[in-house]
């Protein structure tokens, strides 16, 4: 795969996370997504300035700059010379007003970014392939049980709850 098939997938699968938020959350989720993607800080070689961490591909980054970006921006940081991390995670975290905010979590391994090399996850249309991609839904209060017992959650109450 190419970087724009990259990109097209991490977009799709952002689009179904929020999706599959939508059938656990009360509010609704704006269309727009935010994404954060962990600061993975690669401790070999030669060390950034203060305050930078080492991230994929050598790219020394402030914290900061991995939190709510676009999923564009998103794929740009975990597209390094043609590889990718080997799975990567999305779930919806928390809403504003004008976006849904998904959580990304990786592999710290790359590999080439070839369809047959990543893992599929097991609930993907295979007419609609979206490797290294996989689509977890959003973090539940403790105890709860299901939409049926314990009716839907409020994202807005678990993050005043952190």
């Amino acid at each position: 795969m190419d970087k724009k098939e990259f990109r097209r997938r991490l977009e799709r699968a952002g689009e179904r996370a929020r999706q599959c938020a939508e059938q656990y959350v009360i509010e609704a989720l704006p269309s727009a997504l935010r994404l954060s993607l962990p600061e993975i800080d690669d401790p070999r070689g030669a060390r950034g300035p203060v305050g930078t961490i080492k991230f994929f591909g050598g790219r020394f980054l402030k914290p900061e700059e991995l939190v709510l970006v676009s999923p564009a921006r998103a794929a740009d940081l975990l597209w390094v010379n043609g590889k990718v991390p080997a799975w990567v995670n999305l779930n919806v975290e928390y809403l504003d007003k004008q976006s849904t905010h998904v959580r990304v979590r990786c592999s710290h391994k790359l590999l080439t970014a070839d369809q047959a090399m990543l893992s599929r996850d097991i609930v993907v249309d295979p007419a609609d392939p979206v490797e290294p991609f996989r689509i977890r839904g959003p973090a539940l209060v403790h105890g709860w049980r299901s939409v049926e017992l314990d009716g839907k959650i409020s994202l807005l109450n678990t993050r005043e709850s952190e």
